[in-house]
């Protein structure tokens, strides 16, 4: 059986259930991140995707409200994913990891991350969960990740070892070279030292 890392006891823990918390209406989502939600206006409504870190579904709601049909999300921690299924009851919804992705390969034309490859640690986990996605992936990978122009480790509500930026699509680039890249744009966010961006794109799979 696979040990489970630090990140993956993190989340599914008492830190997964502090985030619900914090982050349980997503009010204003849609507008601070409209860039984001842009890059699905190409594909028809029925199209399947998949959410990974899905949390209490705020990014599926989203979509959902955009008419598409044929969503799913994945979630780590067992309180956020209770408030999915309640939120989004047509929503297909798993408990997992996405370092094990309980599926079958290229199951869904769509998967899309959200702030939660920042929370995997470059020098192990991350190639996992990039490998795990394209695997699943039969046509497309999304993404909104805090931006650095070089991996950095930044400290996360006290802790170390739990959130890195990075330039996100050098790193798909770095570990998988066929991938394209379709779009890519940037979102100025606020941060506690001042603002930094957000790196969104969409990642052709051959």
């Amino acid at each position: 059986m696979r040990t489970k890392t630090r990140q993956e006891i993190f989340w599914a823990g008492t830190e997964g259930a502090s985030y619900l918390e914090r982050n349980f209406d997503g009010g204003g989502r849609y507008e601070e991140r409209k860039a984001f939600y842009d890059l699905f206006n190409s594909f028809d409504k029925d199209i399947s995707i998949l959410e990974v870190g899905c949390n209490c579904g705020i990014n599926l709601q989203i979509l959902d409200n955009l008419g598409f049909t044929n969503l799913s999300g994945l979630e780590i921690g067992a309180p956020a994913l209770a408030e999915a299924q309640k939120r989004l009851p047509n929503v297909n919804f798993h408990l997992g990891s996405l370092l094990e992705l309980p599926f079958e390969n290229r199951s869904f034309d769509v998967i899309f991350s959200s702030g939660v490859l920042i929370h995997q640690n470059p020098e192990n986990s991350l190639p996992t969960a990039m490998a795990e996605m394209i695997r699943c992936s039969n046509k497309y990978i999304l993404g909104i990740e805090d931006y650095s122009s070089e991996t950095i480790s930044c400290s996360y509500r006290g802790s170390k070892d739990f959130y890195w930026r990075a330039p996100f699509l050098s790193v798909w680039k770095s570990f998988v070279p066929f991938l394209e890249v379709e779009e890519e744009c940037f979102i100025d966010a606020p941060g506690s030292s001042g603002t930094y961006q957000r790196q969104c794109y969409k990642i052709i799979i051959p």
